[in-house]
Parts: structure tokens; C-alpha cells; sequence
């Protein structure tokens, strides 16, 4: 919704009269008038029920079509929740750096430096720190002149940049709601609804999932469906073969979200999505590793023998040790491994824990 304070401000204006031309506005606001229109169009594609008509000689005028939609999307709008902090340089960097991977096209510096609210020589400085940042992920910064600066390269590294550097997961409140940021980076889609249609299609596919990994399945989806909107599409590759539930929640996932959303998803997509589900959901029918479970055997044998808890008779823990590094395993032959965003958290909140998995685990893996 409208995360940056000038939209509400200018929506605000607009709501009461007298007219007010695009000079006026970017006075007012200490911006380009080029800014101001882009402010307008940015309202223009978010608003439901209105729209904001330029009238030539007069200025921006906005005209409401029907009363109760645009009542509804206004109070969501203009909600103190969707208000996007930009305090930190840390803050304004990964902002700008959403607005890059997230949109295609051709950004003008002076446009992103007004948006952030920092000077041309600051926005340089970004530009600078997230060229080398995507470097990291093989995408490309490119920089040219009149048109601007824009992020190319394969769009699934977009996606790994976006998850990775954007969406900030080291946060004790990370399952409570979602933050302002994933509301402006996914401002088109309803995520409160969509986790309850991701909830459901789990539920009827006989999968669970922590509370956790629920909100990043829904991130990624949410990521998904904005991405197919820009016209990003993932490329075709070789599938794995997952388990007759995941196949089943992610084919019942995408046709409810192709009808809800009126867009098409392709297979890569699809099985992209079920690939996710799987590393993030427990499921029935998992073939028996006998590896896997000589390993577990001899992490509980050590910790007995070195830390002298004796859990080798808990049943529930052996069971969700084997799903837990199933899904690990899974995740490095699908090169979708990633540091535990939790790990610090984890780290200080439980000591003793940490160091006693660090060790079993080191006993039984690196020797």
C-alpha cells in the first residue's frame, strides 16, 4: 500500500480542494515535478474505486467511481501499519535495492534519491554499495547515462538477492504479521489472504508446518506472484521428484492462485513452489535412509556419552531429527541451502542446546 509518507501526504491533499498542479506538489514537497508524476502514477496503479486525473489548466483532481471501494482501500491506505521507517542508511539501502530487483526497468537516480529522501552524492553511495552487493549473486548493475540504472541477470538470482539481502529474517517478531517492508515489496498481494489459502492447501494435503516456516513459504509465494506480474518468469529446468502430497498442495496452490490472480503459472514456477513446500512443510511417505538414521543413532549416542543427557529413548525426537535433516539433505541437492536466519537467536536464547547439537553433529559429520 502507499509504505512511503509523500503518497499518503499527497493522497491526503487530493482528497480535500482546491486542485493542486504537479508545480505546486513538488514545491510543497521539496521534489522534481517528474517525481510528482511518478508519485501520481504509483497512486494511480495501488488505488481501488478512484482514480487522480490530471485537468489540463487546472491540476490533479481525484474522482471517486465508486464510493464504498475506494472508502475501504483508503482506510487501508492511509493506516499508521503501512507506514515504511527509513531512520537507517541500512534501511534506505535495502529499500532501494527491493525497488531495483523488483522493478525492471530503467530508475532514475534523481527519482530513487528523492523517494529515499537523501541527497544525489548519498544515493551515489548506495548505487556503488549494491552494485558490488548483486555482483555476489551474478546479476548485473547497469548504469547508462540518460536512461538511468536497473539490476539484469537470471531471474532466479533475483530472486536468491531479494530473499536474501531484502527481507530481514533475524527478527524475534518475524512470525507476528507482516512488517511494512514486505507490505511495500509486496504491495499487490493480499498476504494475510494468501497465507490462508497457502494454510488451507497444506491442510488438505495432509502437510504441516511451523509458524515459521509457514511465513516464508508465504514470502516466497507472494515473491512468486509479484515477479510473474514484472513479467519475470523462472526458466525451465529439470524437476525433482518430491512426494505425492507436496505435488498434490502445490498443484492445488497454483491453480486457486491462477484464478484468484488471473495469471498463468508454468511449470517451473510450479515446481519451484513445490520444491519450497517440501523444505518447509512434514510429510507422510518420506522413503527410509538408512544413513539417516545411523547418523541420529550415534549424535544421541554422543551426546549421552559426552553431555550424559540420555535421549535415545525419545521417540518424537528421533522422529523430527530424521525429518529435520531430510529436509537439509533435500535442500544441498537442490542447491537451496541457507544459514539459518534463526542461528544467532538461537545461538544466545539457548547456549547449552547450541553447543551440544554443534558437537554431536561435528561428531558425526566431519569425522
Amino acid at each position: 500500500m502507499l509504505s512511503q509518507p509523500r503518497l499518503k501526504e499527497i493522497l491526503q491533499l487530493l482528497l480535500q480542494p482546491p486542485v493542486h498542479s504537479a508545480a505546486d506538489l513538488a514545491q510543497r514537497f521539496d521534489v522534481t515535478v517528474r517525481t510528482i508524476r511518478s508519485d501520481i502514477q504509483a497512486l494511480n496503479r495501488l488505488m481501488q474505486g478512484a482514480s487522480i486525473n490530471l485537468k489540463r489548466g487546472k491540476g490533479y483532481e481525484l474522482e471517486i467511481r465508486d464510493q464504498a471501494t475506494f472508502e475501504d482501500w483508503k482506510h487501508q491506505a492511509l493506516s499508521p501499519d503501512w507506514t515504511l521507517s527509513l531512520d537507517s542508511m541500512e534501511d534506505r539501502q535495502r529499500y532501494l535495492l527491493s525497488i531495483l530487483l523488483m522493478h525492471p526497468e530503467w530508475q532514475d537516480p534523481d527519482d530513487l534519491a528523492d523517494m529515499i529522501y537523501v541527497s544525489r552524492n548519498t544515493i551515489q553511495s548506495y548505487l556503488r554499495s549494491i552494485r558490488n552487493l548483486v555482483s555476489r549473486y551474478e546479476l548485473v548493475f547497469e548504469s547508462r547515462g540518460q536512461q538511468g540504472v536497473r539490476i539484469s541477470g537470471p531471474e532466479e538470482k533475483r530472486r536468491q538477492c531479494l530473499s536474501e539481502e531484502v527481507l530481514d529474517r533475524n527478527l524475534t517478531d518475524y512470525v507476528t504479521g507482516f512488517s511494512p517492508l514486505e507490505k511495500r515489496l509486496f504491495e499487490h498481494t493480499d498476504l494475510s489472504a494468501l497465507s490462508g489459502t497457502l494454510y488451507n492447501c497444506l491442510q488438505e494435503s495432509c502437510l504441516t508446518c511451523s509458524d515459521y516456516a509457514l511465513k516464508n513459504l508465504v514470502l516466497h509465494t507472494a515473491m512468486m506472484l509479484e515477479r510473474i506480474r514484472a513479467g519475470g518468469v523462472l526458466p525451465s529446468h529439470e524437476t525433482e521428484t518430491l512426494p505425492a502430497e507436496v505435488e498434490t498442495a502445490a498443484n492445488a496452490l497454483c491453480r486457486t492462485l491462477e484464478q484468484n490472480e488471473h495469471i498463468s503459472i508454468c511449470p517451473a514456477e510450479q515446481n519451484s513452489l513445490a520444491l519450497h513446500i517440501a523444505l518447509n512443510t512434514r510429510f507422510s511417505g518420506i522413503s527410509e535412509r538408512e544413513d539417516l538414521r545411523t547418523a541420529i543413532t550415534r549424535m544421541l549416542d554422543r551426546i549421552a556419552a559426552v553431555w550424559h543427557f540420555d535421549l535415545r529413548n525419545d521417540p518424537v525426537l528421533q522422529k523430527d531429527l530424521y525429518n529435520h535433516l531430510f529436509s537439509i539433505f533435500k535442500a544441498r541437492r537442490s542447491e537451496q541451502h541457507h544459514l539459518n536466519p534463526l542461528l544467532n537467536t538461537i545461538r544466545s536464547s539457548f547456549p547449552l542446546a547450541y553447543d551440544i547439537s554443534l558437537d554431536a553433529v561435528n561428531h558425526v559429520f566431519q569425522t
